[in-house]
């Protein structure tokens, strides 16, 4: 006598979930969804962000090594490029090492001109 109340229990159950799952199923099942994209996309932004920020290290690199070789004019051109393309870290130190290797070339004027671009810059962080 009581599996036919425990079945007749589940069925009541059963229906109940089948009742639910019509009514919010498709909401529950979106938000999962968009959940899972959002997260996906912060990732995948993250992991971008962190590439960026690989590759302007290794051009940072790239022109303190030539600065090193005693070629400033060309490090000054390199550390020029990075500050233009960089984010606002290896932006303003590359403008600085830009005027470094412009003072070092000889060209002291340059140099001025471009620690005064960087102290004007209000993007840069103080």
């Amino acid at each position: 006598m009581s599996d036919v109340f425990q079945e007749v229990d589940e069925d009541v159950r059963h229906e109940r979930w089948r009742k639910l799952y019509r009514a919010y199923g498709g909401y529950v099942i979106g938000s999962v969804a968009s959940f899972v994209l959002v997260f996906a996309g912060s990732i995948a932004w993250t992991e971008y962000q962190i590439g960026e920020r690989q590759l302007e290290s290794q051009r940072y690199v790239v022109a303190g090594q030539t600065l090193s070789g005693g070629d400033a004019a060309a490090a000054a051109q390199q550390f020029g490029a990075l500050a233009d393309d960089a984010a606002d870290g290896y932006g303003a130190l590359a403008r600085l090492r830009e005027a470094d290797a412009l003072a070092k070339a000889g060209n002291v004027t340059a140099a001025v001109a471009t620690f005064d671009r960087l102290a004007d810059d209000g993007g840069a962080d103080q």
